[in-house]
């Protein structure tokens, strides 16, 4: 494309900031004289066509918003991010918590949530191979949006997000809940979203990294689970971030509020095991390092997620009867008596070491 085909897109004259216009240049001559990139050893897709220095206008986005994307090393963050990820320094513990207004209505429900501590060695040689070779950083106004890493997995329908969202006056409309470090965008400012390659739906939790989190950096971990579409989902279709300013909503009947939309390239997806139910000798779920699909005729009736390891331990997933819920984010797809539920774990699993996994006390073995 052709600085002039861009500005017939967006129809009307483009001004390019003078470095922005060199880095295209540099780019469309590197395309042009057939220059690639080298090959990344997991078949990381790039989503642009230009090299990713360069800095294109989004057709889609609010005027005066410049939208630019960056590769980013990130060799020197990763012990961080497997701990923001998986560990209980950057979010600890919870115990149950109830709130009860004035009028009677419960205004908190929080359920017995355990974070364990995760090791570094090992918890690279579940996912190291499946990470990301860089980041990617865009800004967006006076935001600067850092994806350090992220993990897909198709066998279950989830993924992670490591993100730092920046600004240096402060963030404007996102919160963080006290109780749990839960983040949530209040409508006075901006937001994100996220869908699983071009269309796929998904649904999310987004928690904060409160050990990196500051008045001006929120650093957050992203749990999603794809909806019906997950069946047809690839890994390396990779993910769409939607960066909102809900402000522009205010005096619209519908949803303006979109600026831009951020493309993540597709990766491998992490490997996953399967636990086979021992009457039919079908499937009954799949299960990755970081999350879990299990197959059922009603997923409001299971009370109970159990995993047991080899070596005799266990990780109880989610237990009523205990009002423990040791998950990110739990989606429930399907209709009649073809269900899915899929729950994104909140700490790292390592599934080779997973021999059976325990649904409503109905215990089912890997394969």
């Amino acid at each position: 494309m052709t600085e002039q085909e861009l500005r017939e897109i967006l129809g009307g004259p483009v001004e390019v900031p003078d470095v922005v216009e060199e880095k295209m240049a540099a780019a469309y001559a590197r395309l042009q004289a057939g220059e690639r990139r080298p090959a990344r050893r997991r078949g990381l897709r790039t989503a642009l066509a230009l090299a990713a220095a360069a800095a294109v206008l989004c057709a889609g986005a609010a005027a005066g918003y410049w939208i630019t994307r960056t590769e980013v090393a990130v060799d020197e963050r990763r012990p961080a991010v497997v701990e923001g990820m998986f560990g209980d320094s950057s979010r600890p513990s919870v115990e149950e918590q109830t709130k009860v207004e004035a009028d009677g209505s419960l205004s908190l429900n929080l359920p017995n949530r355990e974070r364990v501590p995760v090791e570094l060695p090992e918890a690279l040689a579940v996912v190291g191979d499946y990470l990301p070779d860089t980041g990617y950083a865009w800004t967006v106004g006076d935001y600067t949006l850092t994806v350090e890493a992220y993990l897909l997995d198709q066998g279950t329908g989830t993924g992670k997000i490591y993100f730092l969202l920046e600004r240096p006056g402060g963030l404007e409309g996102v919160e963080v809940s006290p109780e749990d470090g839960e983040i949530w965008f209040n409508g006075e400012g901006i937001s994100l979203t996220f869908r699983a390659g071009e269309d796929a739906q998904a649904g999310y939790r987004i928690y904060a990294d409160q050990a990196r989190t500051t008045d001006t950096v929120l650093a957050g971990v992203v749990s999603f689970a794809v909806a019906e579409e997950a069946d047809r989902w690839q890994a390396a279709d990779g993910l769409t971030i939607g960066f909102h300013d809900l402000r522009l909503n205010q005096n619209s009947k519908k949803d303006v509020s979109l600026l831009a939309e951020l493309e993540l390239p597709g990766t491998e997806s992490l490997s996953a095991v399967t636990a086979v139910d021992p009457d039919s000798g079908e499937r009954g779920a799949v299960l990755s390092a970081i999350g879990i699909a299990i197959d059922a005729q009603d997923v409001d009736e299971i009370d109970s997620v159990v995993l047991h390891y080899a070596d005799g331990s266990s990780y109880v997933v989610r237990d009523e009867n205990q009002n423990l819920d040791n998950t990110e984010y739990a989606l429930g797809c399907g209709s009649g008596t073809d269900m899915t539920l899929r729950l994104c774990f909140n700490r790292l699993v390592d599934p080779a070491q997973v021999v059976s996994v325990t649904v409503n006390g109905r215990n089912c073995p890997t394969a």
